[in-house]
């Protein structure tokens, strides 16, 4: 049996576990990253546009009362004004959370895969038999066999999550398990 499990983890090491195996299988979330990162650069620069306006009514609202203009005792002026900061402050946040999710670590890259390749196959292949089935479950759901071949199961949001976050780690409970309870008290 040993022999077995030795001959699988390699067999998959070899035909899955390699860098352009993986690449090819996340093909679409590069094109899609590509496509996001077009309407990402839009919706930064609507932002931008949307920051910088809030703050020019906000600068002219200060400098009316600056002025003379307007009274700053004027409860309706007080009311503008704190609405102009909160759309300044509105736009001010999202657009720091569209800047940060244009960073480069939110890219998959050549460097990552190569990554998770590596990890995974050294795990696969040379760790323990427990570890192997662990990697190997972390990437693959089920193995389907019948006469003319043997067709390996997973989710590419997994593999894609895995390899965005620089490697694997043995499954633990399983997210569709919804009572799980860690000291076994089910019955409660």
């Amino acid at each position: 049996m040993a022999a077995l499990d030795t001959l699988v983890t390699e067999r998959v090491a070899s035909q899955l576990l390699t860098t352009e195996r993986v690449t090819s299988i996340l093909s679409g979330l590069a094109r899609r990253q590509a496509e996001r990162h077009d309407d990402h650069r839009h919706r930064v620069d609507a932002l931008r546009h949307k920051h910088h306006d809030a703050d020019v009514r906000l600068n002219r609202l200060y400098q009316a009362i600056q002025s003379g203009i307007a009274d700053p005792a004027d409860e309706t002026l007080k009311d503008r004004i704190a609405i102009v900061k909160a759309e300044r402050e509105s736009a001010k946040a999202a657009l720091d959370r569209a800047l940060s999710e244009l960073n480069p670590e939110h890219r998959m890259t050549e460097q990552k895969v190569a990554t998770f390749v590596e990890v995974m196959r050294n795990n696969v292949i040379n760790g323990e038999v427990a570890f192997r089935r662990a990697y190997l479950r972390s990437v693959v759901d089920r193995v389907e066999v019948d006469e003319t071949e043997v067709r390996i199961i997973g989710r590419n949001a997994v593999l894609e999550g895995l390899v965005m976050g620089g490697g694997a780690v043995p499954a633990g409970v399983p997210s569709f398990v919804r009572k799980w309870r860690a000291l076994r008290d089910s019955n409660s």
